[in-house]
C-alpha cells in the first residue's frame, strides 16, 4: 500500500536592489539548495538556503530575503535559509517556494524565478498471499491462512523497524530487514495491525482475519415440527428460504473472504445469502472462510397425492375392517351397509424427510354430494357442497413412513335401513397440509351408489349400481332411473 508520493516545486525569485533597480540582465541566476538532497519522507524536515550572487559581495549590499511557502504570506528578513517541516506544509498539489530580495532601503524587487523539484515518497508495503483490498490500507484473509508476508520497498527513510499490534496470542509474527512474517493462529479471528517505520515514513498495514461462527435461518423457513438443531423446513412456493452468517469481526467488509456453497446474493448484505423456494429438495447451504466454517440444511417440502381404489390397501395405511370392505379396496356390500373404500397415499419429498419432519402433517378432505331417501312418504333430498370432511384420526397415519409417505382412508356408506331406496353422489376433494400451510395439488375422487327394498323392515335389498374411483363424476340433478 502506498501512503504518500507528492512532487514539491520550489521556486525562488531573486533579485539585487541597492538604492537603484538593476537591470534584469545583471541579475545572477536564481539558486538555493536543499538539506538534504531528499527525496524525503513525510514529516521530513527540509532546509532551503540561498546562495547570495557574488555582485551582491562585492558591493556590500544589504540583501533581505523575502520567502513565499505555498502562495502564502511573504516572510521578509528571515534570512537567505528557511527550514520547514514538509508533512505539515504540503498542500494537495505541489509546494511552492519563492524568493526574493530587497535592499536596505526596500527598493523594488528584483525578477528572476527559478525552481526545483523533489519528491516526497513512503514507500510502498505488499502483502503475499493478497487478501481481499478492502480500501484504506485493510487487506481480509480468513482463519488458518497463512503465512502472510509482508515486503517494504522505496523506503526514503532506510531500512523499516516492524511492529504489530495488538499481540495475537498464538501467532507467530518475525521481521527482518524489508520484510515481515504474520501467521494467524488458527483460532485467531480480529484485527492485526502491522506498521513499517522508516526514518519519517509511517506505513500501516490492517491485516483482518474473519471466521466463520455460525449460520442461521433469518426468514422463510422453520424448526417447528422439525427435528435436529441445522435443520429448517418449509413449504414449497414462491419466495426464498434467507439464510445469514455470523463472523469475526461480524462486518460486510470481513464476508468479502467468505464463499457459499449454494444460493444467490441477497442485495445489501454480504453475509446473507437466499435459497429459492419453487422446487422440493433438501439443500445444504455451507458459508466457509479459511479453516472455518457452519451450514444449515433446508428441507423444502411437497407430497405428491395417489388415489387407490382397488386392489389391496397399501400396508402402512391404516386397515379396514371386513364390515368396510377390507382388506380390499373398491366397492363392498354385506348385510348391514352399501358403500366403497378407498385409501390416499401422500408420498413426501425430498427423500429423507421422514427422518427429520415428522410432526405438523394433517390430510384434509372436502365434499359436494347429492343424496335422495324414500321410505314410502315421500323423497327426502339433502345435499352440499365443498362440505368439510375430514376423516377421523384413527383413519389417517400422519406420521411419515420409513418411505416417506402419509395416508388417509375412507369407506363411505349407507346403512341398509327403513328406506325403500337410497341414492347417493359424491365428488370429494383432498389435499396435504404442513404446519397449516398446503403441501400438494389436490386430489379428486368420487363415489356413488344405489340400492332398493321391497319392505321397510327387511335386509335384503337390491344393488342398483356401486361405483368409486378417481376425478369427478357429475352429479344429477334429480333421483336416477330406476
Amino acid at each position: 500500500m502506498k501512503i504518500l508520493t507528492r512532487t514539491i516545486a520550489f521556486t525562488a525569485i531573486v533579485g539585487i536592489i541597492f538604492g537603484t533597480r538593476i537591470a534584469l540582465a545583471n541579475n545572477p541566476p536564481c539558486n538555493f539548495s536543499a538539506s538534504p538532497a531528499g527525496p524525503y519522507c513525510p514529516g521530513a524536515t527540509v532546509t532551503f538556503t540561498a546562495t547570495p550572487c557574488d555582485w551582491c559581495v562585492d558591493n556590500n549590499a544589504i540583501t533581505n530575503y523575502a520567502w513565499t511557502v505555498d502562495g502564502g504570506t511573504v516572510v521578509i528578513n528571515s534570512g537567505s535559509v528557511i527550514t520547514i517541516s514538509v508533512g505539515n506544509t504540503l498542500g494537495t498539489g505541489a509546494l511552492q517556494v519563492s524568493l526574493n530580495t530587497f535592499d536596505l532601503n526596500s527598493c523594488t524587487s528584483g525578477d528572476n524565478p527559478c525552481a526545483q523539484t523533489y519528491d516526497i515518497v513512503c514507500g510502498t508495503v505488499n502483502a503475499s498471499p493478497v487478501g481481499a483490498d478492502i480500501g484504506g490500507g485493510t487487506h481480509v484473509y480468513c482463519a488458518g491462512q497463512g503465512p502472510i508476508t509482508l515486503t517494504a520497498t522505496n523506503c526514503a527513510g532506510g531500512i523499516p523497524s516492524w511492529v504489530m499490534t495488538p499481540e495475537c496470542s498464538g501467532c507467530s509474527f518475525s521481521s527482518s530487514g524489508t520484510t515481515a512474517t504474520f501467521t494467524p493462529d488458527a483460532n485467531f479471528a480480529g484485527t492485526a495491525t502491522i506498521t513499517a517505520i522508516s526514518g519519517n515514513c509511517t506505513t500501516t498495514v490492517t491485516i483482518v482475519v474473519v471466521k466463520v461462527n455460525s449460520v442461521t435461518v433469518v426468514s422463510g423457513a422453520t424448526q417447528a415440527n422439525v427435528t435436529g438443531a441445522k435443520n429448517w423446513a418449509v413449504v414449497k412456493g414462491t419466495g426464498d428460504v434467507i439464510v445469514e452468517a455470523t463472523l469475526t469481526p461480524n462486518t460486510d467488509a470481513a464476508a468479502s473472504c467468505m464463499t457459499w456453497s449454494t444460493g444467490s446474493p441477497v442485495s445489501g448484505n454480504s453475509r446473507q445469502r437466499k435459497i429459492s423456494k419453487t422446487a422440493s429438495a433438501e439443500i445444504n447451504v455451507t458459508a466457509t472462510c479459511g479453516s472455518t466454517s457452519d451450514y444449515v440444511d433446508i428441507w423444502i417440502l411437497w407430497s405428491t397425492l395417489t388415489v387407490h381404489t382397488s386392489g389391496p390397501e397399501p400396508a402402512d395405511a391404516h386397515q379396514l375392517d371386513t364390515l368396510h370392505g377390507g382388506p380390499t379396496l373398491g366397492p363392498y356390500e354385506n348385510t348391514t351397509r352399501v358403500g366403497a373404500s378407498m385409501t390416499l397415499s401422500a408420498a413426501i419429498t425430498p427423500t429423507g424427510v421422514h427422518n427429520v419432519v415428522q410432526a405438523g402433517w394433517d390430510i384434509l378432505r372436502t365434499v359436494t354430494f347429492q343424496s335422495w331417501r324414500n321410505s314410502g312418504g315421500g323423497t327426502v333430498s339433502s345435499n352440499g357442497t365443498d362440505i368439510i370432511d375430514t376423516s377421523f384420526p384413527p383413519w389417517k397415519v400422519l406420521t411419515p413412513t420409513s418411505c416417506d409417505a402419509i395416508y388417509d382412508t375412507d369407506a363411505p356408506n349407507n346403512t341398509v335401513s327403513v328406506w325403500f331406496w337410497v341414492e347417493t353422489h359424491n365428488n370429494n376433494t383432498q389435499w396435504v397440509e404442513w404446519g397449516g400451510t398446503k403441501c400438494s395439488l389436490d386430489a379428486t375422487w368420487y363415489v356413488q351408489y344405489k340400492y332398493s327394498k321391497n319392505s321397510l323392515f327387511t335386509t335384503t335389498y337390491t344393488r342398483i349400481y356401486n361405483q368409486i374411483g378417481p376425478g369427478f363424476i357429475t352429479i344429477p340433478t334429480s333421483p336416477t332411473i330406476p
